[in-house]
């Protein structure tokens, strides 16, 4: 395998451990309730913010690379425009770094709501393309975003705008990167 192809195809697994143990560092520093914080509080502390900051923009960077070395794999660059949403999630993701929860409370909060409802349609349309190509990954991935979706709006009606939403909805982009790392080099 060339050293381009190897990184472009663990960038997935980068981002996994880097969102991971980025927002895992700022939720344990401070100390925070699952239902009465969100993880960009994080972005509010003197003692995280830097952290916080960096680890969501490292995250949106490696999920448009990763996206493309997954097009790489699939042969879907015919259909490049399916890279557009990735790298507007990844722009909606720099802002969310840059304009903290305490400040920009109504922005920060649009930005994310877009990242959610730009990733979990995308996800599925990416993973229909790949079915046409990859049966079993595609299939697979469909699965992976039908569960993130649905398990990200149902936690959000039950206990509201709080961090468990929010982990859930990471928690599940990360099984994502890391089941298309695995198929990136195994299938």
């Amino acid at each position: 395998m060339e050293p381009l192809t190897f990184l472009l195809n663990i960038s997935g697994l980068i981002s996994a451990v880097s969102i991971s143990a980025g927002f895992s560092w700022c939720w344990t520093t401070n100390k925070f309730n699952l239902r009465k914080n969100t993880l960009s509080d994080s972005g509010n502390s003197r003692k995280t913010s830097a952290i916080f900051a960096f680890s969501l923009i490292m995250f949106g960077i490696l999920q448009v690379i990763f996206t493309l070395a997954i097009m790489r794999k699939y042969t879907l660059f015919n259909h490049f425009w399916l890279v557009l949403p990735a790298i507007f999630a990844a722009l909606l993701m720099v802002g969310d770094a840059i304009l903290n929860n305490r400040t920009f409370r109504k922005i920060h909060g649009f930005f994310g709501l877009g990242i959610f409802l730009t990733l979990i349609p995308w996800s599925l349309v990416f993973g229909y393309y790949i079915l046409k190509v990859e049966i079993p990954v595609g299939f697979i991935s469909l699965v992976i975003s039908a569960i993130l979706g649905l398990g990200t709006f149902i936690s959000y009606l039950r206990y509201g705008a709080c961090a468990i939403p929010e982990i859930f909805f990471v928690g599940g982009v990360v099984v994502w990167n890391l089941f298309f790392t695995y198929a990136l080099f195994f299938v």
